[in-house]
């Protein structure tokens, strides 16, 4: 939870926020632009196995905004589903 937006909430408001997320999308795809607040993603490392103290034993990690992560299916669906 990268920006403090639980899922359980979002899901629990998604008849509120449908409308303005939908036409956030539909301006976002018209115009080209990607919001650079969702641009950005903070990386965590997490262990795999072996050794805790060699780097090489952990993967990393990338927590992503919620918002980031539902624009990013509405694209992928966009081009690669329809």
């Amino acid at each position: 939870m990268y920006d403090e937006i639980s899922t359980k909430i979002t899901k629990i408001s998604e008849p509120f926020i449908i409308s303005p997320l939908t036409n956030i999308c539909n301006k976002m795809l018209a115009h080209g632009i990607y919001p650079e607040r969702l641009k950005f993603a903070l990386m965590k490392p997490m262990y795999k196995s072996g050794d805790k103290s060699s780097p090489s034993n952990y993967r990393p990690i990338l927590l992503s905004p919620l918002f980031s992560k539902i624009l990013e299916n509405v694209k992928y669906k966009r081009l690669f589903i329809i």
